[in-house]
């Protein structure tokens, strides 16, 4: 965080030359973002808080998962197929996307009769993508529950609080330094032209609180 130096400290913004009163705006401005800057996250993370958005976070990284599952499962049927074709029998042994399509059917415990499983090795593969298909059952049931669990809700909560006292925090240093509201150094730093005051408003419009 920035701080004025002693010489324009207790300064009138009249009686600073150009040099000065650069400086005192550019403090002034940065400290006017950071603490817009802590409410406007502490917004978001409570807009977050009570959105389902989190639950589509989870839902992605669980589909991601199985789709690796899938094609992971693909790759070693189709290798174990090329190492020794009496591995599977059936019409569409011959071509990846079939086994892709084998793997799919089996981690939802379905079978097609395009392709079946002859050999020890290939029943093997197959049960093994069965027991991954009940280990993703098992973590999609883990995060449902954990997805609005006081852990969770606490952990967020405590980030907002933070965020929220450090906005505090800054306000006042601006009230006590600078002798301005926070409403008032806004419009200081737009009279002295800041290069940042659109973004200051940016923050500022999209805050549910100050």
């Amino acid at each position: 965080m920035t701080t004025i130096d002693d010489e324009i400290k207790n300064l009138q913004v009249t009686e600073m030359n150009s040099t000065q009163l650069q400086k005192w705006t550019n403090n002034l401005q940065t400290t006017v973002i950071l603490n817009r800057g802590c409410y406007f996250l502490s917004s978001r993370l409570q807009e977050y808080q009570k959105s389902n958005l989190n639950i589509i976070f989870y839902l992605l990284n669980l589909f991601t998962l199985l789709f690796l599952t899938i094609f992971f499962f693909s790759g070693m049927n189709y290798g174990l197929y090329k190492i020794n074709h009496l591995s599977f029998s059936g019409s569409q042994t011959g071509s990846f996307f079939s086994f892709v399509y084998y793997s799919f059917n089996t981690i939802f415990f379905s079978s097609i009769p395009e392709i079946i499983p002859t050999t020890n090795y290939a029943h093997i593969l197959k049960m093994l993508e069965i027991i991954f298909s009940f280990l993703l059952i098992s973590i999609f049931t883990v995060l449902i529950l954990n997805i609005k669990s006081k852990k969770h809700t606490d952990e967020l909560e405590k980030i907002i609080q933070e965020l929220t006292i450090q906005g505090q925090q800054v306000e006042s240093r601006i009230k006590s330094e600078y002798r301005l509201s926070i409403s008032d150094a806004i419009v200081e730093v737009e009279r002295l032209k800041g290069g940042l005051i659109k973004f200051i408003y940016f923050l500022s419009e999209n805050l549910n609180q100050k």
